[in-house]
């Protein structure tokens, strides 16, 4: 009987730490949904957000990116999530999921063959990106979602994104001439500690398991 009361303290207690300890998960994940009709979204960074006035298009289901020089403002495509509505005590990394089409064009030139080579970076805003810190968007031609892990360690505008409370991200082809892709989708994962819900303290705890043991009879034979 001893061992049995004994190992249902021993119980109460282990369940009374682990609620009351928290660890680096998911907090949330927030996703824009690209494209002209009534539930979709356009970009919050704005089709043209660098100056250029024919640069981006809203399709149906997505938006045609294009990139063509930088003298016509067209050489990036901008847009970027409000944290500002997240509750969160920390914030150890963001994975952004890009689902995408036609990034695998080819464009003859002379004898040589270019293909396009779009990139995804980091921004704490229009005007601040990772541009050291480039990450390689697939090279493909049918509907496909890939996934961009940020953090402090990989991420020199990371201390920044946290500081505007913005993430945002930058789209550019660094291949010659004028490329376009399709963007569908974009979708921010964002993990860490989230802002802890009031919770009884570890003394308090250990007195409620005390009161059910109290509260434990023994059988009678």
């Amino acid at each position: 009987m001893k061992n049995c009361l004994l190992n249902r303290f021993i119980s109460i207690l282990a369940f009374c730490f682990v609620a009351n300890t928290s660890q680096a998960a998911l907090i949330t994940e927030i996703t824009n949904n690209y494209g002209n009709i009534s539930s979709l979204v356009t970009p919050a960074g704005g089709l043209n957000h660098f100056g250029g006035t024919n640069c981006n298009s809203l399709q149906s289901d997505s938006i045609k990116i294009t990139d063509t020089k930088s003298s016509d403002g067209c050489n990036r495509f901008y847009d970027y999530f409000d944290l500002e509505t997240v509750n969160y005590d920390s914030i150890d990394s963001f994975t952004l999921s890009l689902t995408f089409s036609a990034t695998n064009d080819v464009l003859p030139f002379f004898i040589f063959s270019i293909r396009e080579d779009w990139k995804v970076m980091a921004a704490s805003g229009g005007n601040n990106a990772d541009t050291v810190n480039k990450r390689d968007i697939a090279s493909v031609d049918g509907k496909t979602s890939q996934d961009f892990i940020f953090n402090a360690s990989n991420t020199s505008v990371f201390s920044d994104i946290l500081a505007k409370n913005e993430f945002g991200f930058w789209l550019g082809d660094e291949a010659f001439g004028a490329n376009n892709f399709n963007l569908f989708s974009a979708t921010l994962k964002i993990e860490g500690t989230a802002t802890a819900v009031p919770e009884p303290s570890m003394l308090a705890l250990f007195g409620l398991a005390l009161l059910g043991m109290t509260r434990i009879k023994p059988r009678k034979k």
